[in-house]
């Protein structure tokens, strides 16, 4: 069935463990009717997805730790056939997941790349639009961070990086918040390592490459020489810094990029 094999295509990229509300959001075609609840009815009946658990509404400690809609209001029909329980207030949210790791690669696997990125893009706008603030907790960025680089979109996934890599750095967390800067780094396929020759550095620029993105790659290499000196690597650190100015300095594009990203 055409309508099961694109809910379990959402559903798969969600993750393992997903919730309905988030399938309806990412999908708003199905936001009336009875399509989705049927599509994960069948998907039940064939024990390729379980149902996870319901949980109310007032005992959500932490709502924002998973990609979390407004919740969602199933059919009594729906409730019955699943097994979820339904809050007193009758608003519960219900999460269900693959019944094994292998029905969820299966669906990976299967799926045209271009599915893929569409659902990686949709995802990434719905959790997008419910804002970003300093109260929104380091796992949910991350996983927004996921989907946008799962786009290769630099221009999203870069300022989500350094967010993520600024509280990473509070912690003394160095090694992690170096390992995420040159996660976001090779998604423009260059040499992540400190001191790269200029040719290096500049041979992924293109001419139309915007100021905004440059500002990002420069930011990238300064705070891995950050976090390099943090680390103790005070060498490796300063040819970090090296790396940031050669960028702002060297590139053709670089005049429009302003001097107080280096020392902010």
């Amino acid at each position: 069935d055409v309508h099961v094999r694109k809910v379990l295509q959402c559903c798969a990229i969600l993750g393992m463990e997903f919730r309905l509300a988030d399938v309806k959001k990412v999908n708003p075609e199905y936001l009336n009717g009875d399509t989705l609840e049927r599509s994960i009815e069948a998907a039940i009946a064939d024990r390729i997805l379980v149902n996870s658990f319901t949980e109310d509404d007032s005992t959500v400690a932490d709502s924002s730790s998973r990609f979390s809609g407004s919740g969602a209001h199933s059919s009594a029909d729906f409730s019955a056939s699943t097994g979820s329980r339904q809050s007193s207030s009758g608003g519960g949210h219900h999460f269900f997941r693959f019944a094994t790791t292998m029905w969820h690669e299966t669906v990976m696997r299967t799926m045209l790349s271009d599915r893929r990125v569409e659902l990686h893009r949709n995802i990434a706008l719905s959790m997008e639009a419910e804002g970003m603030s300093e109260m929104t907790d380091t796992k949910t960025l991350l996983k927004r961070f996921e989907h946008w680089k799962a786009c290769t979109e630099f221009g999203k996934a870069a300022p989500l990086a350094l967010a993520i890599g600024a509280r990473l750095e509070e912690f003394e967390s160095s090694q992690q918040s170096l390992d995420l800067y040159c996660d976001v780094l090779k998604m423009w396929r260059t040499d992540t390592k400190v001191n790269a020759s200029l040719e290096t550095l500049g041979a992924w620029f293109e001419p139309s490459l915007s100021t905004k993105a440059l500002e990002y790659t420069v930011k990238l290499k300064t705070r891995m020489g950050k976090c390099l000196c943090d680390m103790g690597e005070m060498e490796k650190g300063a040819l970090g810094y090296r790396d940031a100015y050669l960028l702002m300095t060297r590139l053709p594009a670089s005049h429009t990029v302003s001097r107080t990203l280096l020392f902010p």
